[in-house]
């Protein structure tokens, strides 16, 4: 979704629009779908930097990875004037879920839903910013897309918005999280040269780091991931995890990814991973592959 550009008067802790000649300076892309939400409310940096304490604490239940994500009046102005190469992705979120508590004085009585369509939404803005980082850096020449890194290229290319999120992550300082989940969705997609090469990465990165040692492991790694993912609302990431595994042989993943199909109603793709599911061995594959089918034609009938 692309916003339209909003240039209301600066709000508290906020520069404005840098000017030429009289002229106002089109902010980059990152920077104006941040200042358009921000704008967009209303609020003054101090209220929604305050209240982003009380976000990030209250969602951190829902979503471990979002503890200590709050930020200060300094963030925001950086963020909004284009000062942060890489927003984090944390803060992004719980910036957003600020933002749409403070515009609904009832949100201390949210239910679960609402809270869960909250988080959905904020992941999305998160994202839609992460897209933004990435569309700039291939246009200023990023080492990611300068055409040095083959490996790079294979990533983008084969795992699309994920890959990219992966090696923004890795590219300012990492903790070997990044280099070990792209080792694994390299050796599902069966690239077993690259899967070692971010496997040396994350150990070097995390002497600690053991890398799954057997199939059986790496199907965990994989559904793990996939599980961490989900938590956080990231439903198409955590996809992309299980229908790779899927697809190198894992029946619970494609079991899992008949159980998500069949969640968000979609019954055609459900039977059809439940049939999957089935055919890599899983034992109860083809029981929820007849049931669902039974319902379906039974409310086709009705």
């Amino acid at each position: 979704m692309i916003f339209p550009i909003c240039r209301p008067a600066p709000h508290e802790g906020f520069a404005a629009m840098p000017a030429v000649a009289g002229v106002a300076v089109p902010l980059p892309e990152v920077a104006r779908l941040v200042a358009h939400a921000i704008d967009s409310s209303g609020h003054p940096a101090s209220t929604i930097a305050k209240s982003s304490i009380d976000t990030a604490k209250d969602f951190s239940e829902m979503d471990p990875s979002l503890k200590g994500s709050h930020f200060d009046s300094s963030f925001l102005s950086r963020v909004r004037n284009d000062k942060i190469r890489k927003p984090n992705r944390g803060k992004l979120i719980v910036l957003k879920l600020t933002l749409l508590r403070l515009d609904d004085p009832g949100h201390l009585s949210w239910s679960h839903e609402q809270r869960s369509a909250a988080l959905g939404k904020a992941v999305e803005f998160a994202k839609q910013v992460s897209a933004a980082v990435a569309e700039a850096r291939v246009g200023s020449g990023s080492r990611i897309h300068n055409g040095t890194s083959a490996r790079h290229a294979r990533t983008v290319e084969l795992f699309g918005a994920q890959g990219e999120f992966l090696l923004h992550e890795l590219e300012d300082s990492s903790t070997g999280e990044a280099e070990a989940k792209l080792a694994v969705l390299h050796k599902l997609s069966g690239d077993g040269d690259d899967a070692r090469y971010w496997t040396i990465l994350a150990a070097t990165a995390n002497p600690d780091y053991a890398p799954p040692s057997s199939q059986h492991e790496l199907f965990n790694e994989a559904r793990r991931y996939a599980a961490e993912y989900h938590r956080a609302r990231d439903v198409e990431a955590a996809r992309m995890y299980l229908r790779h595994a899927a697809d190198f042989g894992d029946a619970i993943s494609a079991f899992q990814l008949g159980q998500m199909a069949e969640l968000e109603g979609d019954a055609r793709v459900a039977i059809n991973w439940y049939r999957k599911a089935d055919e890599l061995g899983h034992p109860h594959g083809e029981q929820s592959a007849k049931r669902l089918s039974r319902q379906t034609d039974t409310h086709e009938d009705a």
